[in-house]
This record gives C-alpha cells, structure tokens and sequence, in this order.
C-alpha cells in the first residue's frame, strides 16, 4: 500500500534502501530535477529518460527532494494521486548473470511509477556539502512495481550484495568554483566503456532483483545484470 507523504516528513531509509515516510518533522530541500532522454556525451542511448512531460517539482503528487541528509529522492512510488513516471529500459542484458547462470529476467521496458534516488549518506557523502566543481559517487536505486512484485534496480558497488555494479558520480556543476553552496548537481554513470567509434562513454552495471519475505526477513531475488545508462540535473531551487 502506497503512503501518502507531506512536506514536513522524515524519510527514512526502508528495506529497498530509499526512503520511505515517517511522521516527524525534518528539514529536506525541494528541488528541480530533469532527467535527459538523450546525452550523447553519455551514451548512445539512455536506460533511464523521463515521462517527456518536462521537469520534475516538487509537489504533492512528486516528491523531488534533497533530504536533511544529503540524499537526492524523486518519489511518486509512496504518493496517492501520482501521476509522473520514469521510463525504465532493460535493453542491455548482460548475458550469463540472470537466474541459474542464465539470461536476465525482465519486466518490460516502460513507464513506471518510481521512487527513484541517489543515496550519497551510505557513502558517506551529502549532496548539500559537495563542493563547487566536485565529484563524489553515490549508490542509485530505481524501486517500482510489475506484475505483483516489487523490483530493485541496484547501482551500489560498496554495497556487499551488489559488488558487480557501479555508482552513480554525482558532480556539483554549478556554481564551478569558489566556496558558495552547491545549486545544480548532475548525477551519471561512474562506469566507462570503450565504444566501437573508440570513444569511451559512460554506463553502470546494474543489479535487477525483486523483493521476496524469507522466514520473516526481506530478501533480494536477483533477475540479472543490466547495462544502465543516463543523465539527470538537479537544480535547487
């Protein structure tokens, strides 16, 4: 059942490893976000675009928030009413990591309603004190629904139970120099590949499971790898 949230609430971290809302008061800041639907500084073609309806605000109906602890989170999963979505591609297997050692296991590529977020506070890191021009790495996750189960799509290469994949870099491209906070954030692949035109772009692997209770505890099923990749600003206000 999907939660209704406010302004005021905690968002704290649940089982998928994003955040979900408590009732008490914290201080988050509503930003802009825009994820591309095409970067070719990037890649070819992006895994994850938007709903082409333009950016995301904050709202109601989308949360597209900084929280208190320095984690970005665009969130319409937990809302009543929610009416964006992201676009979700799996048409980059990687072949021999789904079950058994045998192709991944998808849902189809499509619209889905997200919560989508960088979790920079696992790392040790906040959005809010990134300095100008800088670049640190954050675990991604994409959470959403289909077809009766829960799914994950996991980019965090600290993490024990994804050791295969990759962060995402989170850069602080404006303002580029001097001691002012941070106001604009770009969020992209850490990891690269030498493209057949022999250029290197940017895509993560990225772990697909689905959430399943094993006596009593929350486990991950995992479906395969995929290659990810995109291209997202966040800009305050």
């Amino acid at each position: 059942m999907k939660k209704t949230l406010g302004i005021a609430v905690l968002l704290s971290v649940g089982a998928s490893g994003l955040a979900v809302a408590q009732k008490k008061p914290a201080s988050h800041t509503p930003v802009t976000t825009v994820i591309s639907d095409y970067d070719s500084g990037v890649a070819p073609a992006l895994q994850i675009q938007s709903d082409q309806l333009g950016a995301y605000a904050n709202s109601s109906t989308q949360k597209s928030l900084i929280l208190a602890n320095g984690d970005w989170r665009l969130d319409a999963y937990h809302l009543t009413g929610a009416t964006r979505t992201v676009f979700v591609s799996f048409s980059h297997p990687i072949p021999g990591t789904g079950p058994n050692g045998g192709a991944p296991v998808a849902p189809p590529s499509g619209h889905y309603t997200v919560n989508l977020g960088s979790n920079c506070s696992n790392a040790g890191n906040s959005m809010l004190t990134l300095a100008p021009g800088q670049t640190m790495q954050c675990p991604m996750n994409v959470h959403f629904d289909y077809g009766g189960k829960i799914y994950d799509l996991h980019m965090s290469q600290n993490n024990v139970n994804f050791p295969e994949t990759q962060s995402s870099n989170v850069t602080c491209i404006f303002p580029t120099t001097g001691t002012n906070p941070c106001s604009q954030w770009r969020l992209w692949p850490s990891g690269t590949y030498l493209a057949p035109d022999g250029t290197t772009q940017q895509r993560n692997v990225a772990n697909l499971s689905y959430e399943t209770t094993v006596k009593g505890k929350m486990v991950y099923v995992k479906q395969g790898n995929f290659y990810i990749s995109f291209s997202i600003i966040v800009t305050n206000p």
